[in-house]
């Protein structure tokens, strides 16, 4: 038998009360800094049964009751979150946190944030000068800097360009 055309036997969550908890709930996930797809909703009603859904779940129904939805809210969610691994960061390289692991820590944020797709490069001047404040302070954390380890485009080291290892000498 065909489902009739317009059902929502499919549908997860059928009131706009449910869609909103979920939409809470995965703003709330988003701005601890987790990643989008580790998220999951699971709500016990009163007969015991279980409202649930995932991240795509959730962003469908954005996609198809965008009224209900404040844009705004996800978007405030995603720069706590990655304000969140900034702090991470900085405590590293600042050595707040001695515990941190940098190579762990940079492989991390180069999977969660995407620094090395081309899709997410919008300026690679920026992205690489963005990396090179990273890295410069990492080992400035480790007492591991030396500026003549890069070229300078000035005096300061967060404009410095490290050499590129590929580059060839000139003859």
């Amino acid at each position: 038998m065909v489902a009739p055309q317009g059902n929502d036997y499919g549908l997860k969550l059928k009131d706009t009360a449910a869609r909103q908890r979920a939409y809470d709930a995965y703003c709330a996930w988003l701005a601890k800094g987790k990643a989008k797809k580790s998220f999951h909703f699971k709500e016990q009603q009163e007969d015991g049964s279980y409202l649930m859904c995932v991240w795509a779940t959730v962003e469908s129904y954005m996609k198809t009751y965008p009224q209900e939805f404040d844009p705004l809210k996800m978007e405030s969610a995603y720069a706590e979150g990655y304000a969140r691994w900034e702090q991470v960061v900085d405590d590293t390289s600042d050595g707040t946190n001695k515990q941190s692991s940098v190579p762990c820590l940079n492989m991390l944020m180069r999977n969660k944030y995407k620094w090395d797709t081309t899709e997410q490069i919008n300026d690679p001047a920026e992205k690489q000068a963005d990396l090179n404040r990273f890295v410069a302070s990492q080992e400035k954390a480790r007492g591991e800097y030396n500026p003549s380890k890069y070229t300078s485009r000035s005096s300061s080291p967060e404009n410095a360009s490290p050499p590129r290892e590929d580059a060839q000498t000139s003859q």
